[in-house]
């Protein structure tokens, strides 16, 4: 009786359909990792742009309540903030770390670049501007803010995205916005 060659039988890939796999797998790879990259870039900056009109909104009701806006220094800490947030009943609003800051620019007749100190305290003031700092990503250290007449969002364009924030803040985190003047 002859003995079977166990070997022979044994069927496997070659290793040019290995590497064929490998090159479609890179390929497909390369197309996906950057639109997922993308996706998540765009809903950070959804978020960013829902936590904005939040505040607006919460600015308005402060605002019909009590005659003033509330300022929020951009650079103060989380604790403060935080009770600012609550004073706006404004519960979620945070500071994601490592992505965006959030703050609010009153505007006193005086400009719309009104001192820290100033925020919140003038009852003739006329408009609030909140508004996001970019703190890591594509547009670091970049502002995204919203008009409160119309809710419009301000960038280089009305609704900008990932890539179109040109907006920039003065020494102190205050928001330059020479179109609100």
């Amino acid at each position: 009786m002859r003995k079977k060659n166990i070997f022979k039988e044994i069927k496997s890939f070659n290793l040019i359909e290995l590497m064929i796999v490998v090159i479609v797998i890179g390929i497909l790879s390369a197309i996906a990792i950057p639109k997922f990259q993308q996706a998540i870039e765009e809903a950070k900056f959804k978020e960013a742009q829902a936590v904005l009109k939040a505040i607006r909104n919460a600015e308005k009701v402060f605002k019909a309540e009590r005659g003033v806006y509330v300022g929020v220094n951009i650079d103060e800490s989380d604790v403060n903030k935080r009770n600012w947030w609550t004073m706006l009943n404004i519960q979620e609003v945070a500071d994601v770390p490592n992505e965006w800051s959030y703050g609010v620019n009153v505007r006193n007749p005086g400009g719309c670049n009104a001192p820290p100190g100033d925020w919140g305290d003038d009852p003739q003031n006329e408009a609030c501007v909140p508004f996001a700092r970019r703190e890591s990503g594509v547009e670091i250290n970049e502002v995204m803010h919203i008009q409160m007449t119309d809710g419009t969002i301000i960038g280089t364009g009305p609704n900008p995205g990932p890539g179109e924030l040109r907006a920039n803040l003065t020494a102190g985190g205050v928001l330059d916005c020479p179109q609100q003047r």
